[in-house]
């Protein structure tokens, strides 16, 4: 929404796309009964997967600024329009396992790469998390003091 602000790294990294995602799903209008019953909790769930794997199929079209050009990508990341299109799309009675279906312009291997996200809540709290050892949220090793 025009309320919240998202900063994120610049291509080459992923924050184009989280922004994406968070474009796709604010369409959605997802409420506190979103997640009612076990309906409505799978329509959310397959709607938020399935704007994922449109966004993981643009990040093939991702590269470093000094070598791709990627105006045309980030500028239907970021386009209203775009994202709309996108999200009439989604069929909330199917999915596909093929990444082409999603706009892949190649398929890329799973990197089990790493990934980040820092969250502040509006009271100031702040939680972080970095999945970067290839996998299933890094060597598992969290806070003594906080369990985090």
């Amino acid at each position: 929404n025009n309320e919240d602000q998202l900063f994120s790294a610049p291509p080459p990294g992923s924050g184009a796309l989280l922004g994406f995602i968070l474009k796709i799903l604010d369409g959605y209008n997802f409420n506190k009964y979103s997640l009612d019953g076990i309906k409505n909790t799978v329509l959310t769930y397959h709607r938020i997967i399935e704007s994922f794997k449109y966004a993981y199929a643009k990040r093939t079209e991702l590269g470093d600024l000094n070598f791709v050009n990627i105006t045309d990508l980030l500028s239907n990341l970021t386009s209203t329009k775009y994202t709309d299109s996108i999200r009439m799309g989604i069929d909330d009675n199917s999915t596909s396992s093929n990444p082409k279906h999603y706009g892949a312009v190649y398929y890329s291997n799973e990197d089990h790469g790493t990934a980040h996200f820092s969250i502040i809540a509006p009271n100031g709290d702040a939680v972080s998390v970095t999945s970067s050892i290839n996998i299933y949220f890094g060597a598992g090793m969290t806070s003594k003091q906080t369990g985090i």
